[in-house]
């Protein structure tokens, strides 16, 4: 009989590829009966560590010592907010979820996040869609998701994501050199204590994003035996680094837990994210949680004048419409178009100019400041209001990211359209600059509204 419960319990150490496990991760109905199944057929016997081969015997000795050494859900006491106000260097970090055979083995390792989400979420058949053949492809599709609504912070994220990945073994903190700081920033609902195999589960610290660091000091610790396990699989190991992008951006808005990110980090990592409609993403947005988020969605607008009417339209002002208009060809001695930055002004239309003819129409346009008249050709004038389109794509009220390189600039911005030209080209209200200029100083003001070239305009 002991010849026999060693053979069962080396089995179970090995790599069990020809047996399909059930994992925290599997979908199955509320009333599913599998755990117990499974509990009624576990072997409870425990092993002895002189009977197992030495390679196994190394690895349960391993997972043994990484489990006590984790920091676990039981040993943090305090909340979000006596963290946050307690002094920690901490800004919280993810979870993990680990399950150990009656032997100590690891038997999985999955992403709180994942396994939350999944029992949170009320569509249909929800699944963790991170299916890519490496860490890097698992974070790029997640990222793309992100993109579809939020597309400049995906963009910055995915980047940032992906750095952190390149360079993941500079933030690895092994779990034999300590625990993690103990910092509780969750409301949990859920706290998964066995899997569908009935392995005792725990929730434990994967990582930690240390919030007051100094420069060359590193912003993350990943634990690396975690990271490294052989059950962790590419999703899980993607999905902590997506969580902790999320949630450095997060934290720079005043977050304090991290139960949005949390479920951000799933949404972009499930099957769900497809099904999300524009009330789906709106209910998101007006969270409180989701500072972050705010001024990197795309908007749309219903426009009465489809993308597939005429540009007449856009060449025909009256008298008391206001108006933005290209004036200022010069900036710091100049051409504006050289360098990419010209300022858009902004007035009311007085009449059509006396200089007007069918060929080149013109109107005559008081500054709003200064109360100047002077005539304007048409394609130098936009229209601003809210909705209206160009034909060739383009509405007051969307938001845009505008780059122009020349050989005296370097110009990137996000904004809104604020106004379309008959030629296509835009009014644009800046609201995050980056201007690198040749030999010239520039002291741009708020919400400074300038004049780009459609060529130069991203949707």
């Amino acid at each position: 009989m002991k010849l026999v419960i060693i053979l069962l319990s080396i089995l179970s150490l090995s790599v069990q590829a020809d047996v399909p496990r059930l994992s925290l991760l599997d979908y199955v109905e509320k009333d599913d009966d599998s755990k117990k199944e499974n509990n009624e057929q576990k072997t409870e016997a425990e092993i002895k560590l002189e009977d197992l081969p030495e390679k196994e015997r190394l690895r349960l000795l391993q997972d043994r010592r990484l489990t006590r050494n984790l920091t676990k859900l039981s040993q943090i006491k305090l909340s979000g907010t006596e963290a946050a106000a307690g002094g920690f260097s901490s800004g919280g970090g993810g979870n993990a979820v680990v399950c150990s055979d009656i032997n100590g083995l690891i038997t999985e390792i999955q992403l709180l996040d994942f396994v939350e989400g999944l029992r949170k979420d009320t569509r249909e058949d929800p699944i963790i869609d991170l299916s890519g053949k490496s860490v890097p492809d698992n974070i790029k599709k997640a990222f793309e998701r992100m993109k579809q609504r939020w597309p400049f912070l995906g963009e910055k994220l995915l980047k940032r994501a992906l750095e952190v990945e390149r360079n993941i073994e500079s933030y690895f903190i092994s779990a034999q050199e300590g625990a993690l700081t103990p910092i509780y920033d969750m409301n949990l609902t859920y706290v998964p204590t066995q899997n569908k195999q009935g392995d005792e589960c725990a929730i434990a610290r994967f990582a930690v994003q240390h919030r007051d660091n100094l420069a060359g000091q590193k912003k993350f610790s990943f634990v690396e035996e975690l990271y490294n396990h052989s059950t962790t699989d590419n999703a899980a190991r993607a999905g902590i680094i997506i969580h902790e992008v999320i949630y450095e951006e997060a934290i720079k808005e005043g977050a304090v837990n991290s139960d949005f990110v949390r479920w951000l980090t799933y949404l972009l990592s499930s099957s769900s994210f497809e099904k999300l409609d524009d009330s789906d993403f709106e209910e998101i947005e007006i969270d409180q949680r989701a500072e972050f988020l705010k001024g990197h969605s795309f908007e749309y607008f219903q426009s009465n004048k489809p993308y597939s009417d005429s540009t007449a339209e856009l060449r025909v002002f009256t008298a008391g419409e206001s108006v933005l208009y290209l004036q200022d060809y010069e900036i710091a001695g100049s051409n504006c178009f050289d360098i990419g930055i010209c300022e858009v002004q902004e007035g009311t239309i007085e009449k059509e100019a006396k200089s007007t003819t069918d060929l080149f129409p013109k109107y005559d346009v008081k500054n709003n400041r200064s109360e100047e008249v002077l005539p304007f050709m048409v394609s130098d004038i936009a229209k601003t209001v809210q909705g209206v389109c160009h034909p060739d794509g383009g509405c007051v009220g969307a938001r845009v990211y505008v780059s122009n390189f020349s050989m005296m600039s370097r110009v990137r911005y996000e904004g809104v359209i604020v106004g379309v030209f008959s030629e296509g080209d835009f009014a644009i209200k800046v609201t995050k600059p980056t201007f690198r200029l040749t030999g010239i100083h520039l002291d741009i003001a708020d919400d400074v509204i300038l004049y780009a070239e459609k060529s130069t305009v991203n949707f």
